[in-house]
């Protein structure tokens, strides 16, 4: 990854490039296919486990996670898929570049689970789960999401974080905090992870206690955005009249990190 952008965006400047988009020819690519081969391919690989006494982890991420190469990497809210949707859009039509959204994986993660517990976590009833067996078995799963999340955002250039108050609180009290552990660990990855010079400028569920079901609480995690620079939709707007006026035939990205 080389650099990381705190995008705020208004609902009603989602619409207004989403009339860019319905302007401009071939305004999709390919969404909803990177996301039926995401689920198609888990489904093959869980039909496939058999009761087996290993799973082959790394070759189950492989297969969770496409191996293409992405320029920019939408970290965001699940509640805002529709706004991550557009944004990507947008930027492969206005610039070709292409995205990898991150919730068209890790929204997967229940169902992976779900179907690895069904056959080796429950009780002899067949109505239940063992406690600790289904401890162990979500850790598996969500340290796997965590470290191709984190291979993700190193092997793209670019992090835009989709900044709403579905993704973080606005209330003073907990100013930049987020209930997504996700959101943060994707955060904190970018804050932390080693910066690198593009190749191209080298060469150019719910819980239950005895018989009352309780609401779970939030987890709150503090964002670290310090290191994200600060954009909104004027500075889209900025960043494509720029390309559309270029000269020099700068790469699109270079043109949005010297603006």
């Amino acid at each position: 990854m080389y650099k990381g952008y705190n995008l705020k965006i208004e609902s009603y400047e989602v619409d207004i490039l989403k009339r860019d988009l319905i302007s401009e020819q071939d305004g999709d690519f390919n969404l909803e296919k990177s996301r039926e081969k995401v689920h198609n391919t888990l489904n093959e690989q869980v039909q496939s486990f058999s009761f087996k006494e290993s799973i082959d982890a790394t070759e189950l991420m492989g297969d969770w996670f496409p191996q293409q190469k992405f320029d920019v990497f939408i970290s965001h809210s699940h509640n805002d898929l529709e706004r991550a949707e557009v944004l990507a859009n947008w930027l492969h039509v206005t610039f070709g570049l292409t995205s990898f959204i991150d919730s068209f994986v890790w929204k997967y993660a229940p169902d992976l689970l779900r179907e690895i517990d069904n056959r080796y976590c429950l009780n002899l009833d067949g109505n239940s789960y063992d406690y600790y067996k289904r401890n162990f078995t979500t850790n598996q799963v969500y340290i796997m999401l965590a470290n191709s999340l984190t291979s993700m955002i190193d092997r793209t250039e670019c992090l835009i974080f989709l900044n709403t108050p579905n993704s973080v609180n606005i209330e003073d009290t907990v100013k930049n905090q987020s209930k997504s552990p996700w959101i943060f660990h994707e955060l904190n990855t970018s804050q932390i992870i080693q910066r690198r010079l593009p190749d191209r400028k080298v060469t150019h569920d719910s819980m239950v206690f005895t018989n009352e079901s309780r609401d779970l609480p939030d987890f709150l995690y503090k964002l670290q955005m310090e290191h994200l620079e600060s954009i909104n939709f004027s500075s889209l707007i900025a960043w494509k009249n720029k390309y559309l006026a270029n000269e020099n035939f700068m790469d699109s990205l270079d043109i949005l990190y010297n603006s």
